[in-house]
């Protein structure tokens, strides 16, 4: 019976809380054309692309896919000391931040985690 109320008293609060944030910013339309160097200013900001601006994008698509192949050359490879169970977190993760940054601040920043992959793994491909 304690747990239920426990419970009961935790969502009633939690609900509370829940009604009080804010909106979140929605992708605003801002300057006529943003390009691959267009930098978000400010945190309040609006996101600068949309989900569907940045899974079209190529650059990120390619930084994205040439990262992934890297690490599927690397894993495959018995000499270089990668290993699947351990590389794919970290490539997910990578691959994630990315994706936020060309999302909230810079496409710039979305193709660094791409070639940072592929020379990494490449490097430990070619032991």
């Amino acid at each position: 019976m304690r747990i239920l109320k426990a419970m009961i008293s935790g969502f009633v609060f939690a609900s509370m809380a829940f009604a009080q944030l804010p909106e979140a910013p929605q992708p605003q339309p801002g300057p006529k054309h943003i390009t691959f160097w267009t930098f978000r200013k400010s945190w309040q900001d609006p996101p600068l692309r949309t989900n569907k601006q940045m899974f079209r994008s190529k650059t990120f698509l390619l930084s994205t896919i040439g990262g992934a192949a890297a690490m599927i050359v690397a894993c495959r490879n018995k000499r270089s000391g990668e290993d699947f169970a351990s590389e794919v977190p970290a490539v997910i993760g990578i691959d994630a931040l990315a994706y936020l940054g060309g999302r909230y601040f810079t496409q710039s920043y979305a193709v660094a985690p791409g070639v940072y992959e592929m020379i990494h793994y490449s490097i430990s491909a070619a032991k």
